[in-house]
């Protein structure tokens, strides 16, 4: 059962014809894991996320660190924008 934990991304990966470990690894993190939180993100965490990006600029595995597990990227692009002016 190894095989099937988190963290053994090319095990993963052997299960499946077309999906690298990479793209294993990206899909646990960014949707599958359930320990992300989904819910709306607050306004402290909108203000956390920008606070962030104007300390650390584009080196989003530091900006992270900044807010809860979240559904991550797509907030980032979403506050894209507000973060560049």
């Amino acid at each position: 059962m190894e095989c099937f934990k988190p963290g053994n991304w090319i095990g993963i990966s052997s299960l499946f014809k077309n999906r690298t470990d990479v793209q294993c690894r990206e899909r646990w993190c960014n949707i599958l894991d359930p320990n992300l939180n989904g819910k709306e993100w607050s306004k402290q965490e909108d203000e956390l996320l920008i606070l962030g990006v104007i300390k650390y600029g584009k080196r989003w595995a530091q900006v992270s660190k900044m807010v809860s597990l979240r559904f991550f990227w797509g907030k980032i692009l979403t506050n894209k924008k507000i973060v560049e002016e």
